[in-house]
């Protein structure tokens, strides 16, 4: 009796269960979003160069363009040692010419600077011509920085041309620099805004007056120029370029030895030079990632590894049996 009991009692349950599962129904809703990114935008900036020579060859007044060989004319890319503006061999009084800069931000708008930087003004040895004019010699001495006239403008072209650059300076074009010789303390010069994926230009003329005569002979002047792009958006604030810090130090160098120095925390090294040594010197340049200065890569160099992030300039001695005192710099923004 009692088994039955007990039987029917879990029959009763189980139907009771099967009832309250069924009433169960409350209205309901999924929506599912997918594959949710944040992608940084990207600011690139490209530049392309158009390079002018002129020369009075026949000496009668009527100057013809001879072309720039194999530098100073290259469609939009990134810069890099193969990419010169400037590398003439053979610049005599009266020879003139032209540079075109067209610079473009890619993707966004970009505050544009640009500097003048590791500016070099060599005598070569003095010829006896020279000799007679210019009693200097070497690194340091040269004079032809002081007779490389510039002028500097913000080419907008005509208004008709496709190219918004037209290679000439017109009536209403903003000069940056005018007749001024070729110095550090020309940059850094704030370019303005340049709208994104659109090409500003920069007009670079230059001439050597046929007053300078023989005090230049052999001399070499050379330059590092540098383009600084800063995001527009987010960045109301932005009024002037941000100042290259110039670090210089001395060492004085066991045969063979190497030395170095790093950029402050938060700067990268963008330039550098030796100013002055005592003996030969053998390879030096910037340790940055990809650098590769006498068969050692960046970031390891000899008696010294850098940081991850962290970049200078190395310099390394020769080993000609002479110690060497070497004093460098290293430019840092």
């Amino acid at each position: 009796m009692n088994k039955k009991i007990l039987v029917s009692l879990s029959v009763i349950a189980a139907v009771a269960a099967i009832a309250i599962g069924g009433t169960v129904a409350y209205f309901s809703d999924t929506e599912t979003s997918t594959g949710n990114t944040f992608t940084a935008g990207s600011l690139d900036l490209k530049v392309d160069s158009t390079c002018h020579y002129w020369t009075d060859a026949n000496a009668d007044g009527q100057y013809e363009d001879v072309v720039c060989d194999n530098f100073g004319n290259w469609s939009e890319t990134d810069l890099g040692p193969a990419y010169k503006f400037f590398n003439f061999s053979d610049v005599k009084p009266g020879d003139k010419g032209e540079n075109t800069i067209s610079l473009k931000p890619v993707n966004n708008d970009a505050y544009i600077c640009a500097y003048v930087m590791n500016l070099m003004n060599d005598d070569n040895g003095l010829t006896e011509p020279e000799s007679i004019v210019d009693t200097t010699n070497g690194v340091g001495n040269g004079e032809l920085q002081q007779n490389i006239h510039l002028k500097i403008w913000k080419d907008n072209g005509d208004g008709n041309d496709y190219d918004p650059c037209d290679n000439v300076w017109e009536a209403g074009e903003q000069v940056l620099v005018e007749d001024t010789v070729i110095d550090n303390n020309n940059g850094a010069w704030f370019l303005g805004q340049i709208t994104g994926n659109t090409k500003s230009c920069l007009g670079v003329a230059w001439n050597v007056p046929t007053t300078v005569g023989n005090v230049i002979q052999s001399d070499k002047v050379s330059a590092d120029i540098m383009f600084y792009a800063e995001q527009v958006r987010n960045n109301p604030n932005f009024t002037t370029c941000p100042q290259v810090e110039r670090i210089a130090k001395t060492f004085q160098f066991g045969d063979g030895g190497w030395a170095g120095w790093s950029c402050p925390a938060g700067k990268t090294a963008i330039g550098g030079g030796i100013d002055s040594h005592t003996a030969p010197v053998g390879g030096n340049g910037l340790a940055i990632p990809g650098a590769t200065i006498d068969t050692y890569t960046y970031p390891v160099f000899p008696h010294y590894t850098y940081p991850a992030g962290e970049t200078g300039y190395v310099v390394h001695d020769l080993q000609d049996g002479q110690g060497n005192n070497i004093t460098f710099h290293v430019d840092c923004l």
